[in-house]
């Protein structure tokens, strides 16, 4: 079980903080535009163009994946799913990331391709998206608002790192099974922390 809003982020003078993508600083704003930067995801939209269509759990634009990837990390998601009712998680491939940092894309994709509910924003929202750009044999993770509290970057590229071996060698559905099942591991350990705190 994962925490509610309320546990799981760091708070500013009793209010919900978000972090910029961009810059990485802190604000208390709703994110339409970073005060420090002056990020907005619809400048974004601009660099991307078309949004892909969000249809399920594994989302392989560049048929990437074999049959055999295609049913294991489509059953795994739906098994952490199931484990982690509160969150979505979803993999997409791409193309290319233009000039962008994949994360960047990633964070776009996150946020217009539709992947958590209408419902599921800020703090409530415990969605994970993995991006994989294979022609790069690159990889990068987003997570909703609700995990940031949980997982820094700096873990999250540790979780990536899971899959960098197999990647190399283009297995990128055993690449992203790997990432999986770490991701698994480390939700699974932060829910037993957030458990004894709340005792």
């Amino acid at each position: 079980m994962l925490p509610t809003d309320q546990q799981s982020n760091t708070t500013l003078r009793g209010k919900f903080t978000l972090t910029c993508p961009h810059c990485g600083q802190v604000t208390l704003r709703n994110l339409v535009e970073c005060p420090f930067c002056g990020f907005r995801l619809d400048i974004l939209d601009k660099v991307f163009g078309a949004i892909p269509v969000h249809r399920g759990w594994v989302n392989d634009c560049l048929s990437t994946f074999s049959k055999r990837d295609l049913r294991r990390l489509s059953s795994y998601l739906q098994q952490m799913h199931e484990r982690f009712p509160q969150s979505t998680f979803v993999i997409f491939t791409t193309k290319t990331a233009l000039d962008k940092p994949l994360l960047t894309q990633a964070f776009w994709l996150f946020n217009r391709a539709k992947i958590c509910a209408p419902t599921s924003r800020l703090g409530r929202n415990f969605s994970v998206l993995l991006l994989l750009l294979p022609s790069k044999m690159e990889a990068a993770i987003t997570v909703g608002y609700g995990l940031e509290a949980l997982f820094s970057r700096e873990e999250l590229a540790q979780i990536l790192e899971c899959g960098r071996e197999d990647f190399v060698r283009q297995e990128f559905g055993l690449g992203c099974l790997k990432i999986l099942r770490c991701l698994n591991d480390k939700m699974r350990q932060a829910s037993l922390r957030v458990s004894k705190k709340a005792l």
